[in-house]
């Protein structure tokens, strides 16, 4: 049996048209299924949007291994050398050897630098300039970093005449203080100087590394 009637009496139609109308008009919206009614309304601190998880970072990829496998034919050079008791004393060795090499050096084979030793180590920088100072027309530099501690000076000439000029002069001549004046004399008594050529590549390998060549 049907539940609805099979007709809908006169009049009838222009009645239900609006009652349906209104009642989806006044129809409530879905209670909020988060937090019930009876709750009271949402706190402004719990309504505000969350913010959305930080992404997870992706696992750092492992570095490159390196190869170890070297070519029969290639020769890797040590990128520092050990430190060693004999290493320390290397540069003060190679230091009197140069010292004691200037001998055997001919007066002959001139050079652009002269190696001043016997100084006094008590002398200061500006000491060490002043007695040096006539000689500043043919000199282009002074090495002063070995006298401390070895009592030597390296002078270094604009060309081999001038050094060859000065050898002759401060060879063999004496270091006077006198008054706190340094000068360099032939003529006096007082400790005694040599200067002896020297080359740059023998520089180097004392640590004179600045002396340009």
């Amino acid at each position: 049996m049907d539940k609805f009637p099979a007709h809908i009496p006169a009049g009838q139609d222009k009645i239900l048209q609006p009652t349906t109308q209104r009642a989806l008009h006044t129809k409530q919206s879905l209670p909020n299924l988060w937090l019930p009614p009876r709750y009271g309304p949402i706190p402004a601190h719990l309504n505000r949007p969350q913010p959305a998880p930080p992404q997870p970072q992706p696992p750092s990829p492992n570095p490159p291994r390196m190869s170890h496998k070297l070519d029969p034919g290639t020769r890797t050079p040590l990128l520092t050398p050990p430190l060693t008791p004999a290493s320390s004393r290397r540069t003060a060795s190679s230091v009197e050897d140069v010292v004691a090499g200037v001998d055997a050096i001919s007066v002959e084979d001139g050079s652009r630098f002269l190696l001043i030793s016997s100084l006094p180590t008590r002398l200061s920088a500006d000491a060490l300039q002043a007695m040096f100072a006539p000689y500043s027309g043919e000199v282009k530099g002074m090495y002063v970093r070995l006298h401390e501690s070895h009592g030597l000076v390296v002078l270094a000439f604009w060309d081999e005449g001038a050094a060859g000029k000065v050898r002759r002069q401060v060879d063999g001549a004496a270091v006077l203080d006198e008054n706190g004046e340094v000068r360099l004399s032939k003529e006096e008594g007082g400790e005694k100087v040599g200067a002896r050529f020297v080359s740059a590549d023998e520089l180097r390998e004392v640590g004179c590394i600045s002396i340009e060549t």
